[in-house]
């Protein structure tokens, strides 16, 4: 939990009883949002991953392009040879 948000907490424990009970959700989501924020090597581990895995499907799609390609070559190179008699 950040300094930060420890302080918000504490501070002005005596006023809470008078906010009313949209107020208190509304800071609960508030201190459970930032908690699921990451530190910053975190999310670069998380942007790293992100990118590996999005380098990972263009080389695959890449690489399914390029063995439709060289069925489709081999297809015409026998139908060549097959029809020329070659």
């Amino acid at each position: 939990m950040n300094w930060k948000h420890f302080f918000k907490k504490q501070a002005g424990k005596h006023m809470e009883s008078d906010l009313p009970a949209s107020a208190d959700s509304a800071n609960n989501e508030e201190i459970q949002s930032s908690e699921t924020e990451f530190s910053r090597t975190a999310y670069q581990k998380s942007q790293q991953v992100q990118s590996q895995q999005t380098k990972r499907d263009k080389l695959a799609r890449k690489l399914n392009w390029v063995i439709f390609y060289l069925v489709l070559a081999i297809i015409l190179v026998y139908g060549f040879m097959f029809f020329v008699n070659f």
